[in-house]
């Protein structure tokens, strides 16, 4: 009876150990922001004086809509071309982070861009602080090479 229990011992606790590095493996590895293959679906905006509503209609299992980009709180969404910048969103890799960054300053954030991707909205924030995340309560991922992203829409902004 001792020696079934040692076995047991011996082999659940080592499956276990092995169990918790997979899942932390999972959890914490490297990824896409958006991933491929996908499609970019387009987005009628209606701008007005108190903000801008937009139509979309998902054309595959995989799509994308960019709703807004804003620069410093101003909208530049009409410079910015959404296929390449979300064809840069899926070659830029991103790693889940236990960092908070909610209730962010809005002097930490220089480019606000919102997207649905498959019927989830999704927010980047770039700036001192480079992430993008569903909802706050869901977790952030930091984005890393979002430097990347950055020059991409200066570019934009500059050429306009």
């Amino acid at each position: 009876m001792k020696n079934t229990k040692k076995i047991l011992v011996f082999t659940i606790i080592p499956i276990l150990i092995i169990g918790i590095f997979v899942f932390i493996h999972f959890i914490l590895r490297e990824k896409p922001i958006i991933s491929s293959p996908y499609t970019v679906s387009e987005v009628n905006r209606t701008v007005t004086k108190n903000g801008s509503t937009c139509e979309y209609k998902p054309t595959s299992d995989n799509w994308v809509a960019l709703l807004d980009v804003s620069y410093e709180g101003k909208d530049i969404t009409d410079k910015i071309d959404a296929n390449e910048f979300i064809k840069l969103l899926s070659t830029n890799k991103c790693k889940r982070t236990f960092e908070t960054y909610s209730p962010y300053s809005a002097s930490d954030v220089t480019w606000e861009i919102n997207l649905i991707w498959n019927y989830k909205p999704t927010h980047i924030l770039l700036g001192n602080i480079n992430v993008w995340y569903e909802s706050a309560d869901k977790g952030y991922y930091k984005i890393l090479d979002a430097d990347l992203l950055k020059q991409y829409l200066e570019k934009m902004v500059s050429q306009n």
